[in-house]
Protein backbone atom coordinates (compact mmCIF):
# COMPACT_ATOMS: atom_id res chain seq x y z
CA UNK A 1 0.00 0.00 0.00
CA UNK A 2 1.09 3.57 -0.74
CA UNK A 3 1.98 6.69 1.63
CA UNK A 4 -0.62 9.32 1.32
CA UNK A 5 1.04 11.90 -0.88
CA UNK A 6 1.05 14.61 2.36
CA UNK A 7 2.13 12.12 4.96
CA UNK A 8 4.95 11.39 2.40
CA UNK A 9 5.44 15.11 1.88
CA UNK A 10 5.93 15.60 5.66
CA UNK A 11 8.07 12.98 5.82
CA UNK A 12 10.76 14.21 2.92
CA UNK A 13 10.28 17.88 4.76
CA UNK A 14 11.26 16.90 7.63
CA UNK A 15 14.33 14.45 6.58
CA UNK A 16 15.88 16.88 4.09
CA UNK A 17 15.13 19.90 6.50
CA UNK A 18 17.09 17.57 9.60
CA UNK A 19 20.13 17.34 7.07
CA UNK A 20 20.31 21.43 6.58
CA UNK A 21 18.58 21.86 3.79
CA UNK A 22 15.81 24.44 2.75
CA UNK A 23 12.60 22.36 1.86
CA UNK A 24 9.44 24.75 1.16
CA UNK A 25 5.85 23.06 -0.63
CA UNK A 26 5.02 25.26 -3.06
CA UNK A 27 1.81 23.65 -4.06
CA UNK A 28 -0.28 21.43 -2.09
CA UNK A 29 -2.14 18.88 -4.15
CA UNK A 30 -4.44 15.96 -3.55
CA UNK A 31 -3.80 14.48 0.15
CA UNK A 32 -4.54 10.98 -0.80
CA UNK A 33 -2.62 10.49 -4.07
CA UNK A 34 -1.63 13.62 -5.68
CA UNK A 35 1.42 13.31 -7.76
CA UNK A 36 4.37 15.54 -5.97
CA UNK A 37 6.70 16.77 -7.91
CA UNK A 38 10.34 17.80 -6.79
CA UNK A 39 12.08 21.03 -8.04
CA UNK A 40 15.90 21.14 -7.09
CA UNK A 41 16.87 25.00 -6.75
CA UNK A 42 21.11 24.14 -6.85
CA UNK A 43 21.66 27.47 -5.79
CA UNK A 44 24.01 28.74 -9.16
CA UNK A 45 20.99 29.62 -11.21
CA UNK A 46 20.42 26.28 -12.46
CA UNK A 47 17.43 23.87 -11.39
CA UNK A 48 16.25 19.96 -11.69
CA UNK A 49 13.37 18.62 -11.36
CA UNK A 50 12.09 15.40 -10.21
CA UNK A 51 8.72 14.15 -11.51
CA UNK A 52 6.42 10.69 -10.51
CA UNK A 53 8.34 7.57 -12.50
CA UNK A 54 5.69 5.97 -14.50
CA UNK A 55 4.08 2.63 -13.76
CA UNK A 56 6.40 0.72 -15.82
CA UNK A 57 9.19 1.39 -13.67
CA UNK A 58 7.26 -0.30 -10.61
CA UNK A 59 8.06 -3.79 -9.63
CA UNK A 60 5.26 -6.67 -9.64
CA UNK A 61 6.36 -6.93 -5.89
CA UNK A 62 6.96 -3.12 -5.17
CA UNK A 63 7.20 -1.85 -1.85
CA UNK A 64 4.04 0.87 -1.97
CA UNK A 65 7.14 3.82 -2.15
CA UNK A 66 7.14 6.39 -4.76
CA UNK A 67 9.67 6.59 -7.40
CA UNK A 68 11.10 9.53 -9.49
CA UNK A 69 12.50 10.09 -12.70
CA UNK A 70 14.64 13.03 -13.32
CA UNK A 71 12.95 15.25 -15.54
CA UNK A 72 14.87 18.42 -16.02
CA UNK A 73 18.59 18.90 -15.12
CA UNK A 74 20.15 21.80 -14.11
CA UNK A 75 18.20 23.93 -16.38
CA UNK A 76 16.90 27.78 -16.09
CA UNK A 77 14.34 28.41 -13.71
CA UNK A 78 11.68 28.61 -16.86
CA UNK A 79 12.50 25.56 -18.36
CA UNK A 80 11.35 23.95 -14.89
CA UNK A 81 7.87 26.74 -14.47
CA UNK A 82 7.08 25.64 -18.37
CA UNK A 83 7.07 21.63 -17.68
CA UNK A 84 5.33 22.25 -14.51
CA UNK A 85 2.55 24.63 -15.98
CA UNK A 86 1.74 21.67 -18.42
CA UNK A 87 1.17 19.41 -15.52
CA UNK A 88 -1.02 21.51 -13.58
CA UNK A 89 -2.68 21.67 -17.00
CA UNK A 90 -3.26 17.77 -16.92
CA UNK A 91 -3.88 17.44 -13.03
CA UNK A 92 -4.47 20.30 -11.43
CA UNK A 93 -4.25 18.37 -7.86
CA UNK A 94 -0.09 17.76 -7.68
CA UNK A 95 2.01 18.97 -4.99
CA UNK A 96 5.35 21.07 -5.88
CA UNK A 97 7.58 21.18 -3.21
CA UNK A 98 11.42 22.54 -3.80
CA UNK A 99 14.58 22.02 -2.34
CA UNK A 100 17.69 24.43 -2.00
CA UNK A 101 20.48 22.52 -1.91
CA UNK A 102 24.15 22.29 -3.63
CA UNK A 103 24.47 18.78 -3.40
CA UNK A 104 23.26 16.22 -6.25
CA UNK A 105 22.29 13.98 -3.24
CA UNK A 106 18.47 14.16 -2.63
CA UNK A 107 16.43 11.29 -0.41
CA UNK A 108 14.33 10.18 -3.15
CA UNK A 109 13.92 6.56 -4.89
CA UNK A 110 15.07 7.58 -8.46
CA UNK A 111 13.77 4.80 -10.66
CA UNK A 112 16.33 2.60 -13.49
Amino acid sequence: MRLKSDIWVSSFLRIEQGLGAYVSVLQKGAQEAGAIFVVQNHLNGEFSLFSPAPQSFFEEEDDGGRKFEQTVKNSPEGDVLEYLERQKKFDSDIWIIEIESKSDELHLDIAQ
